[in-house]
């Protein structure tokens, strides 16, 4: 029941809150400066939210055709700016958003620029992972996937997807894993981040535990420079103070869109679901 109590506080508060501008920040040209002039590249995406009618994707092609007419001292695919998609917020039901996707990854193909296929929920990790094997089958050279390490499937997908020379971006958490504990999640992201180093094929590691990023460094000395490290913009200063002995490809993480339809229709989407799912077969008696 207080979980409900939680979730009512919390859309009241973010209604309130939108009334006061709290939202408005700097524009997104800003960040996007800030990040090159400092020399490094930019992983762009959309605030997911999950709307019957959602035509915000045509965001994306605008994202990539941007990356496209901007590639200031371009060298290759895995070395310029990227953009992210969720599956699940690019249309309602899965036949259409497999089509979406479809297209806007042959759009970026085009257009030499690099997608990577990123989560939401649980029940979409064999979606998107099954996705992106059909991609590799189609022989896309563009796409990648982002893989949690809080999911007790992360070995066997790794596994699988460095056999048939995918990229893959390693996180070790953000919607919902069915790993908790922490010490675990960060082990699954050491063994498998070893991993993707040793392919010596282009991946990404996407946190923010330094220590984790020094040891790797330490251990594997020049060939961990071919792996890309990604941080979320919002960290930008904190994270400058940590990387300027990585001689890596370094980006950063910006989504852009609207911070409210956000907020309504994915946090509290996401944590009503949850509840629902834990509580369906004892609703009543909360």
């Amino acid at each position: 029941m207080y979980q409900y109590i939680g979730l009512l506080f919390l859309y009241y508060f973010i209604k309130f809150i939108r009334t006061k501008n709290i939202f408005e920040s700097k524009g997104i040209e800003y960040k996007i400066n800030k990040i090159t002039k400092n020399n490094f590249i930019f992983s762009i995406s959309l605030l997911p939210y999950f709307n019957k009618n959602n035509i915000d994707y045509f965001e994306f092609y605008k994202m990539i055709d941007f990356i496209s007419n901007n590639k200031d001292n371009y060298q290759n695919i895995y070395k310029n700016s990227k953009i992210s998609i969720k599956i699940r917020q690019l249309a309602k039901t899965e036949k259409e958003q497999q089509n979406i996707l479809e297209n806007i990854i042959k759009y970026a193909n085009k257009k030499d620029v690099f997608v990577w296929i990123s989560c939401v929920l649980k029940d979409d990790l064999n979606i998107e992972y099954n996705t992106y094997l059909k991609f590799l089958n189609k022989n896309y050279k563009n796409v990648g996937l982002t893989l949690a390490t809080y999911n007790s499937s992360i070995n066997s997908k790794v596994d699988n997807i460095l056999k048939l020379k995918g990229h893959i971006r390693l996180v070790k958490g953000y919607y919902y894993g069915d790993i908790n504990d922490y010490k675990m999640i960060t082990n699954l992201y050491y063994l498998n981040a070893k991993k993707l180093v040793e392919s010596k094929n282009f991946h990404t590691l996407a946190t923010h535990d330094f220590e984790l990023l020094n040891k790797l460094k330490k251990e594997y000395n020049s060939d961990f420079n071919n792996i890309e490290l990604a941080f979320f913009y919002i960290y930008f200063n904190n994270v400058i103070k940590n990387i300027s002995h990585f001689e890596n490809i370094k980006s950063f993480y910006i989504p852009y869109g609207s911070l409210f339809k956000y907020l309504i229709h994915n946090i509290l989407y996401i944590n009503l679901y949850q509840v629902y799912r834990s509580s369906r077969y004892n609703f009543f008696n909360i």
